[in-house]
């Protein structure tokens, strides 16, 4: 199963941690045979990061991509975490 994050902040880079430390227990409780983050869209670079390859600027990127089971959103705000989280669901 694969997860796409929407904000790479202190939530968001915290909520990429805790998939990557605890993904066969998530996998499993989810019932599924594996649980891996896809993309984490953010606006910013984060070079060195280990999560460095994962970020994308493209929202379209995970609404198209029909592998994304679940979305996160840890962006806060109201615009444009509101209309992405809402063109998800009605996906």
């Amino acid at each position: 199963m694969y997860i796409a994050i929407m904000g790479y902040g202190t939530v968001g880079s915290g909520v990429a941690e805790v998939i990557m430390n605890n993904r066969e227990n998530i996998a499993k409780a989810a019932g599924q045979e594996s649980v891996d983050i896809k993309y984490i869209l953010d606006l910013r670079d984060f070079p060195g990061d280990v999560n460095e390859k994962l970020v994308i600027k493209d929202f379209n990127r995970i609404l198209e991509d029909d592998d994304i089971k679940v979305v996160v959103e840890t962006m806060g705000g109201l615009r444009p975490a509101f209309d992405f989280v809402s063109s998800c669901l009605k996906k």
